[in-house]
């Protein structure tokens, strides 16, 4: 079965929103909730970390750019730890390089963009 699958039966974890601006974390709380999905949202990598290494989620939206820990750091040490988790990377910047990820969010995104990124990375994720 797979997460989108879970969602449907009020069975899914949650979705972890990373991000230090509120407007951003507050705005796909409210679009990833109008579509079932359960959200949680911190303001840095660090503390997004220390809930990733005690609770299972769904996938991670994390901004690249934030202070203190970034967004891909956050990212290289979810591989290790959580490796069966998506990671959808937010950017406003052009990347040089794009590390592997689920997916890649480009601000200002619309949220057409977010709920079909979101869709495709539960999709990836099977659990038993």
């Amino acid at each position: 079965m797979n997460e989108l699958e879970r969602l449907r039966r009020g069975e899914a974890a949650p979705i972890l929103v990373v991000d230090d601006e509120e407007v951003i974390r507050r705005t796909l709380e409210a679009v990833l909730e109008l579509d079932g999905y359960n959200v949680e949202t911190v303001d840095r990598a660090a503390v997004a970390l220390t809930r990733l290494r005690h609770g299972e989620y769904l996938l991670v939206i994390t901004d690249i750019r934030m202070p203190g820990m970034s967004g891909l750091e956050l990212h290289r040490e979810l591989r290790e730890i959580r490796p069966e988790t998506p990671v959808i990377l937010i950017t406003a910047y052009p990347l040089e390089e794009k590390p592997e990820a689920a997916g890649f969010l480009v601000k200002p995104f619309d949220i057409e963009a977010v709920m079909e990124t979101v869709h495709c990375a539960a999709r990836t994720r099977e659990v038993p």
